[in-house]
């Protein structure tokens, strides 16, 4: 059950709305069951599991003091100030304390006990489940792509290829056993690399390959050859199939990169990349006039958050909110790199680790601090799980060395070697 809370309260939505589409294509009715079946889970979950034992206190009370003031800054700017921007308070309100708090606080107290083969088959389904959604769309996502992105009207182009690109991550840092699990595991994998060029997700794109990159830098030998192994099987697969297909994925991957206007399905709203540079401007004005406690939660120019987590942070809480988010990314970034570096980290670590990367930087070019529910939910587990890490002397001395492996320390890799043998 734990397996199914993380799975569904990361890409629960992504995997459900192809479907949702079929039966309610304008009504919201399902996707609000979707979120509070969520929740539920997640509380019942909370129930059943014996809770952390080791001290997450230490560890996440910056981030929730940062998601406190945000809140009552929203709560201000809703109520007491009467303002009116891009979004009702009822969603706004609805993601935060249903997407974000509930879960968060939930699963970091028991995310300890989340089996790795468990997550693992969950999130297979999930993979399979979503392919197939959007296979019974397919003609619905091509007719959109004569004419813009590909898309649906319960899923825009950068949420699929959010999931898309998360999901063939997770299958490239998995271990698979036998032929055909691996075949599987590849043909997966070029499939969903495919759908995030096809979309012409620009963000999921950037945010994966960089991603990808940090890890292959921290990462230890034998993760890192694995990792580069799979990256080339994939891609010759794909050139495999473009040539078959005659198709460009190259194209579809950098074409949003020489676009010179987005359009934001959802929010109605049409945003140039003048207009989105003239909104970072005119926000970066806004913290400087209000720079301590901060001000409002969106910026003055389209009336809508600035699609950017410091930009937000800082015209929002001001310098004093934005410590405590500072804090807890300090955190964040040191537990990812620990667990690239030590040869015992579970799935479960890895995918988090990496998942927290990518979204990390997706969250610098799109979406709300309130809307990005995979960014703060994967950075919650990825500190919960460091801390229970911590917790233990053995895995306190392991990531101590861990951390004296890491790149531009002198005595790193000879101690690094020595102290991961195996036993």
């Amino acid at each position: 059950m734990l397996a199914v809370a993380l799975a569904l309260a990361l890409f629960g939505y992504s995997v459900s709305a192809p479907f949702i589409q079929l039966v309610d294509p304008t009504g919201s009715r399902a996707a609000i069951v979707l979120r509070g079946f969520v929740v539920v889970i997640c509380v019942a979950c909370l129930l059943v599991y014996p809770r952390n034992k080791h001290n997450l206190h230490s560890y996440l009370w910056p981030v929730s003091i940062f998601l406190i003031l945000y809140a009552a800054r929203l709560y201000e700017n809703f109520y007491v100030r009467n303002l009116e921007w891009q979004a009702d308070p009822f969603t706004t309100f609805a993601f935060l304390f249903g997407g974000i708090f509930i879960p968060c606080f939930c699963l970091s107290k028991i995310i300890q006990n989340l089996d790795e083969g468990d997550y693992f088959n969950v999130k297979f389904i999930l993979i399979v489940a979503f392919l197939i959604g959007l296979y019974l769309n397919l003609d619905y996502l091509l007719l959109t792509s004569k004419y813009s992105r590909a898309s649906l009207e319960k899923l825009n182009p950068i949420s699929i290829g959010a999931a898309a690109s998360s999901f063939a991550l997770l299958l490239l840092i998995a271990r698979t056993k036998g032929f055909w699990v691996t075949l599987c595991k590849f043909a997966g994998v070029s499939i969903l690399v495919g759908i995030t060029a096809f979309v012409e997700a620009r963000g999921p794109v950037v945010a994966s390959v960089l991603a990808s990159i940090i890890f292959l830098l921290v990462s230890k030998g034998a993760y890192r050859a694995r990792f580069i192994y799979i990256g080339i099987i994939i891609g010759f697969i794909l050139t495999l199939i473009a040539y078959y297909y005659e198709l460009d994925f190259v194209e579809f991957a950098i074409r949003r990169f020489f676009t010179e206007s987005e359009y934001y399905r959802g929010s109605g709203i049409g945003v140039s990349v003048d207009g989105r540079i003239i909104a970072y401007k005119l926000s970066w004005q806004q913290f400087l006039d209000n720079t301590i406690i901060g001000d409002k939660v969106f910026e003055p120019y389209l009336l809508q958050y600035p699609h950017n987590l410091f930009l937000e942070s800082l015209i929002s809480v001001g310098l004093l909110g934005s410590v405590f988010l500072l804090v807890h990314l300090y955190f964040c970034f040191r537990f990812c790199f620990m667990f690239f570096r030590s040869n015992r980290s579970t799935l479960i670590e890895l995918f988090v680790s990496i998942l927290f990367l990518k979204e990390f930087v997706a969250v610098q070019f799109s979406g709300a601090v309130w809307s990005n529910l995979v960014f703060w939910i994967s950075s919650v587990c990825l500190v919960a799980l460091g801390a229970s890490r911590m917790g233990n002397r053995s895995g306190r001395s392991e990531f101590r060395r861990a951390e004296d492996a890491m790149p531009g320390q002198e005595s790193g890799r000879s101690g690094l070697v020595h102290s991961f043998e195996r036993r």
